[in-house]
């Protein structure tokens, strides 16, 4: 026969809020509770099952007496669910959604407990009961005693057990009320921190404003604003400009001790590659790429001024991610930065505009006293020491075609200063007391000092703004007019004349790329008052067509030879050695210039229409062969 449950009296309650008096975590008091019952009222074991939120389930919480695997196996591969009796009705969940008490006495034979049967048999149980725990009138679980044996429970015993399971319910409502307020507590005190660490970041972050933000108020130079910022975040700087050329460099220490690798266009141009970037102005993060040439992670920020980007600051990082500080600290550099490079070109653009003006008076010739105009010069850092040359350089109207598609502030006059700033930078790195003024659309380049061979200065410079502008500016080109040497400071102004008009030729005859002194302009100067360039291609063709024409189908022999011997003086032993062929193979091309012209080379006429064409060619860029005259 069964044995009865011991008689429950104050001394099971009393433990139960015991327990509730010690402020364990909830799963330690629901323990404890479960091994009170457990032990005063003779279970085999004992559980307590809670309504999980917003879940729709029952689960174990707290046990005495049951092994891990039955709890493991019910919560996870047996789920009691509560809104769904058909799906899965168990005594817990009839107990729960009934509010009464479930008695299953033996689970070998209960249908209500056959989805459970097979782990109850392997863990030893046969009979159970499930009493509702309430709290504040609603049931927020059930208490669970099992047994070993097939077990039958008289009346007394189910209200003694709801008894135990209503004071059991209140102690676990006022454990859990415990446990939030545990909770808040504990986030009060991480919010708290959080606070004080913020307060401690925003300090911070005041001082180093204040350290940077000083260092542009003094006229610190960009190296120092590096250097106090390798100081502050104790890692190496960093700073290149929109070209992406190394500006400077810093370390936190004297020894470096981390080689800091350049970004490269690469790099930046990988938007997958940037960690924690919210817009296209902010710092963001690049990981270590041996690869990709970074060696290591580092944090950048673009140095933006309006809507210019003028480069970017870095710092060599040990690793990801960077301290928030450190990245609000890179964006204030950076910001920084932009305001010492702001400050710098407007002092700059400022110092331009007074050599500008003095530039613009020597072109002009507009000074009376050239004592006075030398004196203006040495103030400015200039020594006005001749000879003299002036070279005028512009950009070829067809290169404005892909500014159409831009907004106007972007188009032609954003386009000239940007053609401006890389002609300067050039001619100050080849001729550092060079003067350089714009006037009328054109950009005047005034050497001084002339010396050695008379096409040397001018043309390094020459090729030199070319080679630039075909990197920084590669859809555009450039023409060069060049005036003659002068030693005298005012004939500057002739000069410039001479140059200026070099630069006309070019342009009434529609050349490209063109470079033209005025000393070779000769018989130009009378081709260029004609008023219709048609008639002088039409001409160019009746006198060369028909041997460019028989060039186009056999590789450029003909007009090759015929200027090699014009330019060598009519010569055929210096034209061919000069083009290194046999001088009969070079009679052989000649006379058959001469039966394609229909003349002899010998008569003068045709020599002087020869030598008409090709200057009018060579001025209007004619590159393509023309066509026969019919």
């Amino acid at each position: 026969m069964a044995k009865r449950l011991p008689r429950v009296d104050g001394l099971l309650i009393g433990e139960i809020f015991r327990v509730l008096a010690e402020f364990q975590p909830l799963q330690t008091t629901l323990e404890t509770i479960a091994a009170t019952v457990r032990a005063r009222l003779g279970f085999r074991s004992c559980a307590i099952l809670l309504e999980r939120s917003g879940a729709d389930l029952l689960m174990i919480e707290g046990a005495a007496g049951l092994a891990s695997g039955y709890v493991d196996a019910v919560n996870r591969s047996h789920p009691i669910r509560i809104e769904d009796p058909m799906l899965s009705e168990g005594p817990s969940s009839q107990a729960f959604r009934t509010g009464q008490p479930v008695i299953v006495e033996d689970t070998e034979t209960d249908p209500r407990f056959r989805r459970w049967r097979a782990l109850a048999r392997q863990h030893g149980i046969r009979s159970l009961i499930a009493v509702p725990l309430c709290s504040r009138g609603s049931v927020i679980g059930t208490l669970n005693g099992y047994q070993g044996e097939p077990r039958r429970y008289r009346d007394e015993e189910v209200q003694a057990l709801l008894t135990v399971a209503t004071q059991a319910g209140i102690a676990i409502e006022i454990a859990r009320m415990v446990e939030t307020q545990k909770q808040t507590i504990r986030r009060l005190g991480e919010l708290t921190a959080e606070l004080e660490e913020q307060h401690r970041l925003l300090e911070r972050a005041a001082e180093i404003h204040d350290a940077l933000t000083q260092l542009v108020l003094t006229n610190q130079g960009i190296p120092t604003i590096a250097r106090t910022l390798a100081r502050l975040v104790d890692r190496p700087v960093l700073v290149q400009d929109q070209f992406l050329r190394v500006v400077c460099e810093a370390h936190p220490t004297e020894e470096p001790a981390t080689a800091l690798t350049p970004l490269t266009q690469e790099l930046l141009s990988s938007p997958g590659l940037r960690l924690g970037q919210r817009d296209a102005r902010g710092p963001f993060e690049l990981p270590a790429l041996p690869e990709r040439g970074l060696d290591h992670p580092c944090a950048v920020a673009p140095i933006v001024a309006g809507r210019d980007l003028l480069g970017y600051v870095s710092l060599a990082l040990a690793e990801l991610p960077a301290p928030p500080l450190t990245m609000r600290t890179l964006a204030h550099a950076a910001t920084v930065l932009a305001l010492a490079i702001v400050k710098d070109r407007l002092a700059h653009e400022i110092e331009l505009r007074v050599r500008h003006g003095f530039a613009e008076d020597l072109i002009a010739g507009r000074f009376d006293d050239a004592q006075l105009m030398r004196d203006r010069g040495r103030y400015l850092g200039y020594d006005l020491r001749g000879p003299f040359q002036v070279l005028v350089f512009d950009i070829d109207h067809e290169s404005h075609d892909h500014t159409r598609a831009q907004p106007p502030e972007a188009g032609i006059d954003r386009l000239r200063q940007r053609f401006f700033s890389v002609l300067q930078s050039v001619a100050m790195a080849h001729a550092p007391h060079a003067l350089i003024a714009s006037r009328h659309g054109n950009v005047a380049v005034i050497l001084t000092a002339v010396e050695g061979p008379r096409a040397s200065a001018a043309d390094a410079i020459v090729h030199a703004v070319q080679h630039a502008v075909a990197r920084a500016l590669p859809d555009l080109s450039v023409s060069v007019g060049i005036g003659r040497v002068t030693d005298h400071l005012g004939k500057i102004a002739t000069s410039y004349q001479e140059a200026e008009r070099a630069l006309r030729v070019i342009r009434r005859f529609g050349g490209q790329a063109k470079v033209l002194r005025y000393t070779d302009i000769g018989a130009a100067r009378l081709l260029f008052h004609v008023n219709e360039p048609a008639e002088l291609i039409d001409f160019a063709r009746q006198r060369l067509g028909p041997v460019l024409a028989y060039d186009q189908r056999h590789g450029g022999i003909l007009i090759q030879a015929l200027e090699a011997y014009l330019d060598a003086g009519q010569s055929v032993p210096l034209a061919a050695e000069q083009l290194g062929l046999h001088p009969n193979t070079l009679r052989y091309r000649l006379r058959k210039v001469e039966e394609l012209l229909g003349a002899p080379l010998a008569d003068v006429s045709l020599l002087l229409d020869i030598q008409l064409a090709r200057m009018i060619l060579r001025l209007m860029d004619q590159t393509s062969t023309p066509s026969p005259a019919v």
